[in-house]
């Protein structure tokens, strides 16, 4: 399969779930009790990805409509990823950190050192590193960002227990 075939496809995904951002914005707790820290968080958690994925899912496509190297489009392709990639999942930790994080706490120990792999992986691929897998790289981690978007979505519509109240 091509690489834009796969781009289109992630954006489409990305796509989907800015769509369930705003049903869940609009239908969610907010209009009952409000969102409380961890909901914001998760919210932000799952629209930055999805925009992220969305906007840089295109970046190769139009790149190549002008570019004719392959090496050049997915090098800069990858470092955009990873600089980006890298702040989110820096933000993410920070957030884990003040414990307003959604998800407990052993997917917190995949998510981030996942996310802050994946972003490696990409600032790698950008400056050179294993040529041949560049494209791959860069698909992994738009995926990997849709993955912590989906984690943040199942998050956000599975009912979580009301503490008691004394």
């Amino acid at each position: 399969m091509e690489p834009e075939s796969v781009l289109a496809i992630i954006a489409g995904v990305a796509s989907t779930f800015i769509g369930f951002t705003g049903v869940i914005f609009a239908v969610g707790r907010s209009s009952r009790d409000g969102w409380n820290a961890a909901e914001r968080t998760a919210l932000l958690n799952l629209l930055m990805p999805s925009v992220v994925v969305l906007f840089l899912a295109f970046i190769p496509i139009v790149a190549s409509t002008g570019i004719q190297s392959h090496t050049l489009i997915w090098r800069g392709s990858n470092g955009l990823l990873a600089a980006i990639h890298l702040f989110l999942v820096t933000t993410a930790l920070r957030a884990a950190m003040r414990s307003t994080l959604m998800e407990p706490i052993p997917l917190r120990f995949i998510l981030i050192p996942g996310g802050y792999a994946s972003g490696i992986i990409s600032a790698l691929a950008a400056l050179g590193f294993f040529p041949q897998y560049s494209a791959m790289a860069f698909v992994a981690g738009l995926v990997w960002s849709l993955l912590v978007a989906a984690v943040q979505f199942v998050m956000l519509i599975v009912p979580h227990p009301v503490p008691a109240r004394p």
